[in-house]
């Protein structure tokens, strides 16, 4: 077997020690944050939850760095009084350096790389947990979003419910059925959610993400209801304005005075501008309308 090339064992232990002190740095910062305060606390307090799987996941994630470290200790301690290694010793370590690293969770042995890979997929599940917190936080200095929708939902029903009633005294037959109003449910599952700090708190995540979701299809079904309250309106309005087109064009041809076209425009403007007004009535008052100006009518 060909000799080991003391410098670049000793290049590649300066890596691994660096890397580790990196890594150990990044673990302190998280137990550093104020949100980890917060996952022992929940883990206390909901046995089973989120912040529990999170803080034994955090747990093994020390276990396997602490197995990790002892190795690299162990062959760091191969260096000689002047902090170098030997011919020897550079053989015995460029052997460790190759070797497995044991993780005492599932009990594996992982390389070099797999340490790596395992400590940050580890680690990346408690920082999201963390950046969860902290948006929480962060987001509470002002109104929770989702009572603000709540409230933006509470005010489009009650508009809704006035156009219907609108609709309906202005229009004799517009076939819109009185809309439902769900925002007074939904505040009270909102209400029945633990606030920010109260016990059981961060595992109102997929609960908040569901309400959230019945907000978002009650907020679209007030707005497909309010389209629907509008169109009888938005009919008897078109009528108007087609009324009013044939006059103007009676006045163009000067037939405005006319006893038939002044008596169909008479008609139209008394449905038209009469609530209720019967959308099929106007309809025809405005043919007959059209028909007269256009002299289709004798």
């Amino acid at each position: 077997m060909a000799p080991v090339d003391r410098d670049d064992v000793e290049r590649e232990l300066g890596d691994r020690l660096a890397t580790r002190d990196f890594v150990a740095a990044r673990l302190l910062d998280c137990e550093s944050r104020a949100a980890f305060g917060w996952i022992r606390l929940e883990a206390a307090a909901v046995p089973g939850g989120r912040c529990d799987a999170a803080l034994l996941e955090w747990e093994g994630l020390w276990g396997l760095f602490r197995s990790w470290d002892a190795r690299l200790k162990e062959i760091a301690a191969l260096r000689d009084g002047k902090g170098r290694l030997g011919r020897g010793a550079a053989e015995d370590a460029s052997f460790m350096l190759d070797g497995t690293v044991h993780d005492p969770g599932p009990g594996n042995e992982l390389q070099h790389a797999d340490v790596l890979a395992a400590l940050e997929h580890r680690h990346a599940a408690v920082a999201a947990l963390l950046d969860e917190i902290d948006a929480a936080f962060a987001e509470a200095a002002g109104t929770d979003p989702l009572a603000a929708r709540l409230d933006a939902l509470e005010a489009s029903e009650q508009r809704l419910l006035a156009r219907w009633a609108e609709t309906r005294e202005r229009i004799s037959d517009p076939r819109v059925p009185k809309p439902g109003t769900v925002s007074g449910s939904l505040r009270e599952r909102l209400g029945r959610i633990p606030a920010l700090g109260e016990t059981g708190w961060t595992e109102t995540t997929e609960v908040r993400r569901r309400l959230a979701h019945a907000v978002e299809a009650a907020e679209h079904r007030a707005e497909a209801a309010l389209e629907a309250c509008n169109e009888p309106l938005h009919r008897r309005n078109r009528l108007r304005s087609e009324a009013q087109a044939y006059v103007a064009r009676a006045e163009r041809l000067g037939r405005d005075t006319e006893p038939k076209v002044r008596d169909a425009w008479q008609r139209a403007r008394a449905i038209l501008w009469t609530a209720p007004c019967s959308l099929a009535e106007a309809r025809e008052a405005v043919d007959e309308l059209a028909a007269t100006v256009n002299g289709d009518r004798a």
